[in-house]
């Protein structure tokens, strides 16, 4: 789409030259009508084709997931890198809090309650950091 997309606008081009030579009829007006909405249309079909193209290859992922063997938890610094990865944000309310992550659109909303209702025993399994000090 993207050779169609610069044939058609060089023929754009060609019929402005046109114009600007004072040829301008209803021929001319209906053939540029023409190409900008051949233009137009292609513009939408090469952007529909890049969001459904995978915008990460396989290689990618693994390289970014290998640089998370590398982070030192013990370090603050590195484990807020670790965090930042996939938390965008949180918003904390006098009941709920809200979390935006970075992997997905979209937030989850989880209540305070939702999180007191978590068994001590999966609460102790999730996570090694607190050995470090956290």
């Amino acid at each position: 789409f993207k050779e169609q997309l610069h044939e058609t606008e060089k023929a754009i081009d060609n019929m402005l030259n046109a114009i600007q030579q004072g040829i301008f009829n209803k021929s001319t007006k209906d053939r540029l009508d023409k190409l900008e909405a051949v233009k137009s249309d292609l513009e939408v079909k090469i952007m529909q084709e890049e969001m459904h193209s995978p915008l990460l290859k396989r290689e990618h992922i693994t390289f970014w997931i290998h640089r998370f063997r590398k982070l030192d938890i013990t370090k603050a610094e590195q484990r807020q890198r670790l965090i930042d990865s996939f938390v965008n944000s949180i918003y904390l309310y006098d009941g709920h809090l809200v979390i935006t992550f970075n992997y997905k659109e979209g937030t989850k909303t989880i209540s305070l309650e939702d999180i007191n209702a978590i068994p001590v025993s999966m609460k102790a399994s999730g996570s090694d950091l607190t050995t470090c000090g956290a």
